[in-house]
């Protein structure tokens, strides 16, 4: 009897391995893309920075957030001192004081030394300057 269901067990795993349909993965589509993704959101607020703040920290100070830290687009770079952002090709686009809007949204997988207050990430960054 043991051996009967034995056998039958390992017809049943057996089977599931050999079967395509257990290895595929869906991709998604558009539309399930669309449904999932949250919409960017647009956030405003100066930008500023302290240098000695573990090795240099820049945020933005918001009107209703307070201070937000950002992670920026591919290629840019913020620095604390001075404290200053600069687009993909290096031209400063914000200095300290300055409004930068940024579209994107919070990172709750992001974590950062600085520790100044909310991280978000940046789809996008303008200063008065550009891009």
């Amino acid at each position: 009897m043991r051996t009967t269901i034995l056998l039958a067990l390992l017809l049943v795993v057996g089977a599931c391995a050999s079967s395509p349909a257990a290895v595929t993965t869906a991709t998604p589509t558009p539309s399930d893309a669309a449904v999932t993704a949250p919409a960017p959101q647009r956030l405003t607020g100066v930008l500023d920075g302290d240098p000695r703040l573990e090795g240099g920290c820049v945020w933005l100070e918001t009107a209703d957030r307070d201070r937000v830290e950002v992670i920026w687009p591919d290629g840019y770079e913020a620095s604390a001192d001075p404290v200053e952002l600069r687009d993909a090709g290096g031209t400063v686009i914000a200095t300290d004081g300055d409004e930068v809007m940024i579209t994107g949204g919070p990172a709750s997988d992001a974590v950062s030394v600085c520790q100044v207050g909310e991280i978000w990430r940046a789809a996008t960054a303008a200063g008065p300057s550009g891009p």
